[in-house]
């Protein structure tokens, strides 16, 4: 009977042994695959927050605006303000693709445009509005607003070169300026 004993405590003590093994093995997987999943994380969330927000702005002395892209995330606007403080704002198409842009234009002496991928918007100096328009190939490129190295900016005609991605099967727009279309900017 004691030798029935003492194999059990034997058995006992062996099963103990190999359950604080197990749990010390469980707290060590949990912490690799907790530190795995953090590293896969940071490196994610450091993308996702550095595009969180972000603003791009120019101004156009001799019409009086300033104008300034934001991007919210995935969202994109475009916030018009005149000298005087009057705001016009507009939704532009989502920021889907890395390096979509937004062109500036010179129409005439009272008048610029932008154009992004989902729509042209001509602002009127006089009148101060904004109003859908089509593109022409009158009209003088001045530069874009676009991301690079995941910092929004303007870029100027002099140094970004007048392009618009195309990022679906489809054919560029036929609106005077099929030219700017291409692949990749």
């Amino acid at each position: 009977m004691e030798a029935d004993t003492s194999s059990w405590q034997a058995v006992q003590l062996l099963v103990m042994r190999k359950r604080g093994n197990t749990g010390r093995r469980y707290r060590s997987g949990c912490s690799m695959f907790l530190l795995a999943l953090g590293i896969l994380f940071g490196s994610y969330a450091r993308d996702v927050f550095s595009l969180r927000y972000q603003e791009a702005s120019i101004t156009i002395l001799d019409i009086g605006i300033t104008l300034t892209v934001i991007q919210y995330g995935g969202d994109r606007s475009l916030s018009v303000v005149s000298r005087n403080g009057n705001t016009l704002d507009q939704k532009l198409i989502a920021d889907w693709g890395p390096n979509l842009r937004v062109n500036l234009y010179r129409v005439d002496s009272k008048n610029i445009a932008i154009m992004d991928f989902g729509d042209t918007f001509r602002i009127s100096r006089d009148s101060f509005v904004m109003k859908s328009d089509t593109p022409s190939k009158d009209w003088k490129y001045l530069g874009t607003f676009v991301r690079l190295q995941q910092k929004l900016q303007f870029s100027p005609a002099g140094e970004a070169d007048e392009c618009m991605d195309i990022l679906m099967a489809e054919p560029p727009p036929r609106n005077g300026r099929e030219n700017i279309y291409r692949e990749r900017c």
